[in-house]
């Protein structure tokens, strides 16, 4: 997938192609534990998309204010978001699932 979306960083475009693998049904999580478990869900559900309707670069809910809505860092969300892997081909930026 060719990188198109103007994004505000690489941690903002990880979240972004990871929610659309999840729409696609390419990507899906297997955690046992249904704490973590649970604790993923949470984590995902705090990060917004903010900005959505104007004409800036793509941009998600500070992990200051996740943290201050969970009591908590979002280790696992940012763990899982950050198995896209990125790799410069050709003068692109192309992100691959694995």
């Amino acid at each position: 997938m060719p990188f198109v979306a103007p994004y505000q960083n690489l941690k903002t475009q990880a979240y972004y192609v990871l929610a659309e693998k999840v729409r696609q049904g390419v990507a899906t999580f297997d955690i046992s534990d249904p704490k973590d478990q649970q604790l993923a869900i949470e984590e995902f559900m705090a990060h917004k998309q903010v900005d959505r309707y104007r004409e800036t670069k793509a941009k998600l809910t500070k992990k200051d204010d996740i943290r201050a809505v969970l009591g908590r860092s979002p280790d696992r969300s940012d763990a899982l978001s950050f198995r896209a892997v990125f790799e410069y081909v050709g003068g692109d930026f192309l992100i691959e699932w694995i």
